[in-house]
């Protein structure tokens, strides 16, 4: 089992090139995320790249 599976993980201030990127390895270790960012369409564009 995976240690960071299921866990949930709060990203605020999401930034164009380390939060993105932080917030695909926490997806692909399993993690549930909630991103808030001051700009929508970058949370949709990392919406669709799943």
């Amino acid at each position: 089992m995976e240690p960071m599976k299921r866990q949930n993980v709060v990203m605020t201030g999401l930034g164009p090139r380390f939060g993105r990127g932080l917030a695909r390895v926490f997806a692909s270790h399993g993690c549930n995320l909630a991103l808030f960012a001051a700009q929508v369409d970058q949370l949709e564009e990392l919406r669709r790249r799943r």
